[in-house]
């Protein structure tokens, strides 16, 4: 952990750099460690779902960093939740599915999903986990 970010020009591999401030601070790396993105490509987790790609999503992306999105965070983490209170695996594919519904559809009258900008674009760690067509418009970015 970094507790002020000019101790980054010192390292010499940057491997994960975890956002957990909300989405709407716009926080991004300051242009004397913005370079540090570019150069080492680390794996970027944003914890804010809400605007979907946030300031630092956006920095990250276009540095050719791999990201992965708040709403991927939250997805994992209610995965764990349905399984540490059941005690049984949680229906994955369900509430992928139901994310993508309600998040990402074009049809969606969810209130958050017209803040999740790429609509017709999921993130793939949500779009993956379906195995049936997506449908709606919405398109997988990659093979999974």
């Amino acid at each position: 952990a970094i507790d002020n970010l000019s101790a980054l020009d010192t390292l010499t591999q940057l491997d994960f750099v975890i956002d957990t401030l909300p989405g709407s601070t716009a926080f991004v790396f300051p242009t004397a460690q913005a370079h540090l993105l570019s150069r080492w490509h680390p794996t970027c987790l944003e914890a804010a779902y809400i605007p979907r790609h946030t300031a630092f999503v956006t920095q990250a992306l276009q540095a050719g960093c791999r990201v992965v999105e708040g709403i991927e965070m939250l997805f994992e983490q209610g995965c764990a939740q349905c399984q540490l209170w059941t005690g049984l695996p949680a229906p994955r594919e369900a509430i992928a599915a139901n994310l993508l519904k309600e998040l990402f559809s074009s049809a969606s009258s969810h209130p958050a999903a017209e803040k999740m900008e790429p609509r017709l674009s999921p993130p793939d760690g949500l779009s993956c986990e379906v195995q049936q067509e997506i449908g709606q418009g919405v398109k997988r970015s990659r093979a999974c």
